[in-house]
């Protein structure tokens, strides 16, 4: 049987993706602008009820496809850029920040699958948005995800309360395509279009995906554009078009119509009613006399010396800085920058830095001025100036909290007087009297982590090994790090690196993985990896499921490595020097691994430049680490994990001996040449 010719599209698609993989210039999206792009969208609590029920892949990316449809908006991006966003239902999302670029595209199965892994992760609606859902679908209150010995029956869901045909349809145009500004181009143009011919077919055209009619779920059947028309203008008439969350945040107001209201001098009651509801505003938030939240200087002044010491510790930075000229290194240095922000995780900041363009470029500019000339020495003779007013480099066996500390539980601070084995005691200082408190450890440092002035100590706390569950930590330590990861773990530890850093670094390092393995009691696993975290599914009778994410794996490395468990030692594994011999070959598509200063990086060659390699590390267009090429063909030759990429070099021929005789040698006079560390060599 002749193989199936895929279709026009598919092979149009398939050209897009190919060609997309193969500009290592392209304009690029980082990690971090995709995600927040997807938390963003309008209609994701419709996108996370697909995922509570029982779709398959190909389905969820056709209903993503159809809800996203066709649209876009400009964005501003984590390194300060601006540019666009394009929803186009025949390849996903496009960015591009000029005309001139080549898209950036995010296919909608990527698209699916992302968000799927952060739906899987908690980190798809924020606890806000999840505490609506669960209300809006009368469920209780989850409690904080912690392991348990034993999985809890699922609990059925109360059923959906079903709805008239009619209250269904009108729900959907009330969704609409889940634009609010399409929602407002759709009232403008009904106001003077409603009854014309024409209108059903703009209307198809403004929804998107060129659907032949108008999506219902519920109502058994799809809705004829002529008809979608005929309903949206009762609606609108009735002033039902909007939802009335969306009348409750004010989402109804459409400010072009109000633009085009001022402009014309016309009276409006409409916007007199926006204007009141405006001051009306403006006046509770007067008389609310919320605390003020602190000003950009201070968030700027507080976060900068956090960052430099990201900056300053990082390997990729440190490396181009020595190997590599100073615009390659600033390029580096400003992904250093980001790396370090996107390890900071407090609002404040956050929003300073991803919506201060101006915040963000003084961040990067004064950062890669001051860290360039220290880290471009030569390293016999760069001289750090000790900051005296941080805080010494943090032992990592030290504990987190001593007595003498102020701590911050309660918005009260305290003085730790005593710490027994399984209690702590404090005193606030301010009472005229002193009054103790005594509480058990466990319940002081989870209310250390919910006060961002208790930092110091939450940063460098160890997790508690008895609340780990066995499995999980099997799989962590005996089937996804090696003895060769372990090291560099406990590297970052001893060098001070605080959970946060630990944390960034295993998103980077060991996001994209997955694996069957089987267990020490015989059981059979599949864990999972990504950018935010690690889960982990046992194939037992109870489908038991663990997962973490990576801020919270940090502790546990932390602990064992404490402790010496698990692999974990205090003093560095001492490893034979490494270098392979004879001619290097390599190309795009071989795999490569090698240490980069503190860390290792381990994938696929994607790109070869004249002056840099650049190594793809995971599924994302995003995952990758670009290295100098001549670094890069050094560091290959010290890891024996590559050995494959080299092939002996023949010596030159020597001249005929004036007597032949009958010595033992290869012939043509060749000797093999032999690789070190034990490595044979492959046969001539």
């Amino acid at each position: 049987m002749p193989p199936e010719i895929p279709t026009q599209q598919q092979q149009i698609e398939a050209i897009q993706e190919a060609e997309s993989v193969k500009a290592p210039s392209a304009f690029s999206v980082s990690q971090a602008d995709v995600d927040r792009q997807l938390r963003m969208y309008g209609g994701k609590m419709r996108i996370f009820e697909l995922y509570q029920q029982d779709l398959s892949t190909k389905d969820r990316v056709a209903a993503i496809r159809r809800e996203y449809g066709a649209s876009g908006h400009s964005v501003s991006f984590s390194d300060g850029r601006g540019g666009f966003l394009d929803y186009r239902p025949s390849t996903g999302m496009e960015f591009w920040s000029k005309p001139t670029d080549k898209k950036f595209i995010v296919r909608w199965s990527e698209v699916e699958k992302r968000i799927h892994e952060m739906v899987a992760e908690g980190s798809y609606l924020s606890q806000a948005e999840m505490e609506k859902y669960r209300s809006d679908h009368l469920e209780q209150a989850p409690v904080e995800p912690e392991p348990a010995p034993m999985p809890e029956a699922t609990q059925p869901k109360p059923p959906t309360p079903a709805r008239s045909p009619q209250e269904a349809i009108d729900a959907a145009l009330q969704e609409w395509n889940g634009d609010i500004t399409s929602k407002h181009t759709v009232v403008r143009y009904m106001k003077n279009h409603a009854r014309d011919k024409g209108t059903a077919a703009w209307l198809k055209s403004e929804y998107g995906d060129n659907l032949p009619a108008f999506p219902v779920p519920g109502a058994g059947t799809d809705l004829p554009w002529p008809k979608v028309q005929r309903r949206i203008a009762q609606l609108i008439q009735n002033d039902q078009f909007y939802t009335q969350e969306e009348r409750d945040n004010f989402d109804d107001i459409d400010p072009v119509a109000i633009r085009e209201a001022l402009e014309s001098g016309e009276e409006s009651s409409f916007v007199r009613q926006v204007m009141a509801d405006v001051e009306r505003i403006a006046d509770q938030e007067e008389q609310a006399q919320e605390p003020a939240a602190p000003k950009v200087r201070e968030i700027y002044e507080k976060y900068k010396p956090m960052v430099k010491e990201l900056v300053l510790a990082d390997a990729a930075y440190q490396n181009a800085c020595q190997n590599s000229d100073k615009d390659l290194a600033l390029l580096e240095g400003s992904e250093a920058v980001k790396r370090a922000a996107i390890s900071i995780k407090e609002t404040d900041f956050m929003r300073s830095y991803y919506d201060m363009p101006e915040f963000q470029k003084r961040l990067h500019k004064e950062i890669l001025d001051e860290t360039y000339p220290v880290l471009s020495q030569p390293r016999q003779e760069r001289i750090i100036i000790p900051d005296r007013s941080a805080q010494p480099p943090h032992d990592p066996l030290a504990p987190a909290y001593k007595v003498g500390d102020t701590v911050y539980l309660e918005n009260t601070a305290f003085e730790i007087t005593g710490i027994g084995l399984l209690d702590v005691q404090m005193l606030d200082p301010t009472l005229r009297y002193p009054v103790f408190r005594s509480m058990s450890k466990e319940d002081f440092e989870r209310l250390l982590h919910r006060d961002p002035r208790n930092d110091r100590i939450t940063s460098y706390l160890p997790a508690d090994l008895r609340r780990v569950n066995d499995d999980f930590r099997e799989v962590l330590t005996s089937h996804l790090l090696t003895d060769r990861d372990k090291d560099y773990i406990s590297g970052w530890l001893r060098s001070g690196e605080n959970n946060r850093g630990i944390a960034m670094r295993l998103s980077e390092a060991f996001a994209s993985r997955a694996e069957t393995v089987t267990l020490e009691t015989g059981d059979v696993a599949d864990y999972f990896t990504s950018t935010t975290g690690m889960a982990v599914e046992i194939q037992d009778k109870f489908g038991t499921k663990q997962s973490r994410s990576w801020e919270s794996v940090a502790p546990i490395l932390r602990a064992m490595y404490q402790q010496e468990l698990d692999g974990f030692t205090h003093e560095p594994l001492r490893r034979e020097p490494v270098e392979l011999e004879g001619r290097l070959h390599y190309q795009v598509g071989d795999k490569v691994a090698f240490a980069y200063g503190d860390h290792e990086v381990n994938g696929t060659i994607g790109y070869i430049g004249e002056i840099d390699v650049r190594i793809d590390t995971g599924p994302y267009a995003w995952s990758h680490q670009t290295v100098n090429r001549d670094f890069f063909e050094d560091a290959v030759r010290h890891d024996e994990r590559n050995a494959g990429l080299f092939t002996p070099e023949a010596p030159e021929q020597e001249a005929p001996a004036a007597n032949t005789g009958t010595g033992n040698h290869l012939s043509g006079g060749q000797k093999r040449p032999a690789l070190r560390c034990g490595l044979s060599a492959p046969a001539l």
